[in-house]
């Protein structure tokens, strides 16, 4: 039997070093990073998608998660997503990561299984566990892992069985300030 898939887009920092929202801003296409994260979930998502808002989002739509607690970091969002997913696994993204490919979570949906309790890919140069599946059987050590002040995605993550899949390092680029951006946007127009 297949696994049910819930997604979330994890977009509720405060873009400080960008200055403004990363999930607002537009792709070469005209679509906006939050746009792309969806459409990427979308292609594997059974169940539910929601996006991951800051705890002070002024317009929640049906689909938004707010943060409890203000700017708790990832774990906040992805908590906040299996508290109300009753899905097997959690397709997990983070909006700034514009270089996956759409099939990005098609080719890591084969590598899910009761054994592993997180897919996430990893390049030669550095492993990116905010874009991949994280099993929601994760939820009660996550839960408390938080309440004992923890914040570290690797450090949570090391507690468990992950999956990682070796990917081509581009695919992993993220963009965090406006330099990183602009330079990204620059690459986009010389291919």
């Amino acid at each position: 039997m297949e696994p049910i898939i819930d997604g979330v887009v994890l977009a509720g920092g405060q873009s400080s070093r960008m200055g403004k929202d990363k999930a607002q801003l537009s792709l070469p296409s005209g679509m906006r990073l939050i746009e792309r994260a969806v459409l990427l979930l979308q292609t594997v998502v059974t169940g539910r998608l929601w996006i991951s808002r800051p705890w002070n989002y002024a317009t929640p739509g049906d689909d938004d998660l707010l943060d409890i607690e203000p700017f708790e970091g990832p774990l906040s969002g992805i908590e906040r997503a299996m508290t109300s997913s009753h899905a097997d696994f959690l397709a997990v993204m983070a909006v700034d990561l514009p270089n996956l490919p759409t099939d990005f979570y098609k080719r890591l949906q084969p590598y899910l299984s009761p054994q592993v309790e997180a897919v996430l890919p990893q390049s030669a140069r550095h492993r990116q566990p905010l874009a991949g599946f994280w099993s929601t059987q994760l939820v009660s050590d996550l839960i408390g892992f938080r309440q004992m002040g923890g914040r570290k995605v690797d450090s949570f993550l090391n507690r468990h069985t992950v999956k990682w899949v070796p990917v081509p390092d581009v695919w992993l680029s993220n963009v965090n300030t406006p330099s990183e951006w602009k330079s990204w946007l620059d690459h986009q127009e010389r291919d």
